[in-house]
């Protein structure tokens, strides 16, 4: 039984770990979308897929 237990505490310490990266990640992603070359691009990528004009699309960016 206490194996159990012990593979289930290192199952939570890395799913810990995934969600820390995983706010890391987001955040750098945040920061990169607020560059207005980065901005740009994406909005002109979701004007290739949908009929947006390109305020509205940089408005989902």
């Amino acid at each position: 039984m206490l194996v159990y237990y012990r593979v289930l505490l290192d199952l939570l310490l890395v799913l810990q770990q995934w969600y820390l990266l995983y706010g890391d990640v987001s955040a750098k992603a945040g920061h990169m979308y607020s560059q207005p070359e980065v901005s740009d691009f994406f909005a002109k990528l979701i004007q290739r897929v949908s009929p947006k004009s390109y305020q509205q699309a940089l408005g989902e960016v």
